[in-house]
């Protein structure tokens, strides 16, 4: 599925899939490929990336705890997108989790 939705999912209906999906799975599912999903936060695509990035925040959101150790590594990293993206999230978390942000 995660191979399409970065493939395909620029398409409009193929969007609209996905998220719907992503109110229709348990978030705990999602925890399993959290590795894979920081791995394109940097896509190209600004639509894939847009769902993706709101995808993570949903989840950082409800398992903050499961998100914030890859969030801080990824800070760390060279590409510029995926900075960008981590301290996205970093940032959106301090309103909701400022103590284990700290």
């Amino acid at each position: 599925m995660l191979k399409l939705w970065f493939r395909h999912g620029n398409i409009f209906e193929i969007e609209q899939i996905v998220r719907n999906g992503f109110d229709k799975i348990d978030l705990k599912v999602w925890i399993d490929v959290i590795p894979q999903l920081l791995a394109r936060v940097d896509i190209k695509d600004p639509v894939i990336r847009k769902s993706l990035i709101d995808l993570l925040e949903k989840i950082s959101m409800k398992f903050p705890q499961a998100l914030i150790y890859s969030l801080s590594v990824l800070q760390k990293s060279k590409t510029v997108e995926r900075r960008k993206a981590a301290d996205q999230l970093i940032e959106k978390l301090k309103l909701k989790q400022p103590v284990l942000i700290e």
